[in-house]
């Protein structure tokens, strides 16, 4: 067998893998009473399945999401809850597909299983199977990637302003378009094709009054930390395998005084400024809100806590992605936390997404590793959710 033909068997064999376990979630969680959000996202799609065009005054972005799945709903006359659900697992596998094609396009040495470990990336499965705006909203801006890599700027850049009209917060990650199309093709002509989105949000805000659709008292911008110190502590655990091996080929480099009187430096800010200081994270039944309730009361939690904060510190410092012009992702990704007082693990969702399509590749022992950390991880999130034992 050829390696044309081991490749296509390679992708059929994941493909089936990835449909298979997503019809079994789907039979899990479809019969689930409406789950957190999915309260008010369904709220707004009912509005619009019988012909009511106001918005939610609980519903905090753009209803596009909404307005697509409705859509749907009235095309098959079924707008209940399971049927959103199964709309939701076909924007679901329709990213999957399109992370494929972004890595392929990239430059990924094996995209089969850099797509697997996307698919099970455990912040993110759980959203493909509930009504929530996750799954097209990273669709969308994975599709503009895809789009890039392979040349097609002005797609890219429609494809992102539709992108912004899903998620409104979108739009911070145009600038990574941006920076992608100026420092890899260097021409500033290409950057007017995303001009639209630039100028949708722009108009959104000025007309809306704010970033938040409803709820705005709840998410004023400000600058706070809590959410970059979470990324960090999710991003060393959930890829912990590759960490440790990153950490172990540049064990030479990690033992300067610098990185730990950085580290130490870095330990200070964050045991000041960490904390729960929004009313939603103090409401219990969530996984998230749990820990950090436990941390707010156990000070020497809060260290430990810091231990894997340093870690991805410590790795991010001697790791590097594939390209220099990759590198940008970590300012944008700054960019798309600083302004959030709410912690939550959902917006680190595209940061980390981003990441593995711009990582470097490793070993197949490594990879292997890692995917199967994600499978164990995001069956136990899964499990969890459809026995209503937590919320993430």
């Amino acid at each position: 067998m050829n390696e044309g033909h081991a490749r296509r068997l390679r992708v059929l064999l994941a493909a089936l893998a990835v449909a298979a376990h997503a019809a079994l979630v789907w039979s899990a969680f479809r019969g689930l009473p409406r789950y957190s959000d999915e309260i008010h996202h369904m709220r707004q799609i009912d509005r619009f399945c019988g012909g009511d065009i106001s918005v939610d005054p609980k519903l905090t972005t753009i209803p596009g999401y909404h307005a697509l799945s409705a859509f749907v709903g009235r095309l098959l006359h079924d707008c209940s809850l399971p049927r959103m659900r199964a709309v939701n697992v076909v924007f679901g596998m329709m990213s999957v597909a399109v992370f494929f094609a972004a890595a392929s396009a990239s430059g990924v040495a094996h995209p089969v299983m850099r797509t697997l470990q996307y698919y099970f990336l455990p912040i993110l499965l759980p959203y493909h199977f509930l009504v929530y705006t996750d799954t097209v909203a990273l669709l969308a801006l994975l599709a503009s990637v895809a789009l890039l890599f392979r040349g097609r700027h002005t797609a890219a850049g429609v494809v992102g302003a539709s992108s912004v009209l899903l998620r409104q917060t979108n739009v911070v990650w145009l600038l990574l378009l941006c920076a992608l199309t100026l420092l890899e093709d260097g021409d500033r002509k290409k950057l007017r094709a995303f001009v639209p989105g630039l100028v949708v949000f722009l108009l959104f805000v000025a007309i809306n009054g704010g970033v938040a659709m409803g709820d705005q008292r709840a998410h004023h911008a400000g600058l706070h930390l809590g959410n970059v110190f979470f990324l960090l502590f999710l991003f060393f655990l959930l890829f912990l395998p590759r960490n440790l091996a990153v950490l172990w080929a540049h064990r030479d480099r990690l033992q300067g005084g610098w990185l730990g009187a950085a580290t130490a430096v870095v330990c200070v800010v964050f045991l000041l400024s960490f904390g729960v200081d929004h009313a939603y994270n103090r409401i219990p039944g969530f996984l998230r809100n749990d820990l950090l309730l436990l941390l707010d009361e156990r000070p020497l939690l809060k260290v430990a806590f810091f231990v894997p904060v340093a870690g991805a510190l410590a790795t991010l410092v001697v790791d590097r992605l594939r390209r220099g012009s990759f590198h940008a992702l970590y300012a944008v990704a700054l960019v798309s936390l600083l302004p959030v007082k709410l912690i939550d693990h959902r917006y680190d969702v595209t940061p980390l997404a981003f990441f593995l399509l711009f990582r470097r590749d490793d070993s197949p022992f490594v990879e292997s590793l890692g995917l199967a950390l994600s499978v164990v991880v995001s069956s136990f999130f899964l499990d969890g959710i459809a026995r209503g034992a937590f919320a993430l």
